[in-house]
């Protein structure tokens, strides 16, 4: 028997946003984080050192998967705090 926790979910793409809102995912005013998000992302790209994946990425010819994330997703906590 499968568990319901490893059971996808089918969500409109339509209704994503307030699917998210209403698990608390993110929040009603996230529109107003974005530019400070988007701040903090220059600075830790400038902060990082070169790697041609982030090149790549950056270049628009990466094209991350979800599974290559997450098999790589030690990367991201890298000087989070």
């Amino acid at each position: 028997m499968t568990d319901v926790k490893d059971l996808p979910i089918d969500i409109h793409s339509g209704k994503l946003l307030d699917w998210l809102i209403s698990r608390r995912h993110c929040q009603k005013d996230w529109q107003k984080n974005v530019l400070v998000i988007r701040e903090k992302i220059k600075h830790a790209i400038l902060d990082m050192p070169e790697s041609d994946e982030v090149v790549q990425l950056l270049q628009g010819s990466c094209k991350f998967t979800y599974t290559y994330l997450v098999s790589h997703r030690s990367f991201s906590t890298v000087g989070s705090t």
